[in-house]
């Protein structure tokens, strides 16, 4: 479901060579708490499905670059 997030972001190339990059990056990402519902029907009955949630994500990235 929707929710506000809040992301930062970093990254960095190094090169140690003329032919050669090693590029690194990181992201974290916070949703923070929300309260949230959906409608679940089960054998005609209603059950409603809610709770509260919140998102904390960290993601690393390595990336390489050959120059030919």
């Amino acid at each position: 479901p929707s929710m506000n997030r809040l992301s930062a972001t970093a990254g960095f190339t190094f090169s140690p060579s003329r032919h050669f990059d090693i590029d690194f990056g990181y992201n974290y990402i916070h949703g923070p708490e929300r309260e949230g519902s959906y409608p679940y029907e089960l054998n005609g009955q209603n059950l409603p499905f809610a709770g509260s949630y919140e998102i904390d994500a960290h993601i690393l990235s390595l990336g390489f670059h050959l120059k030919f």
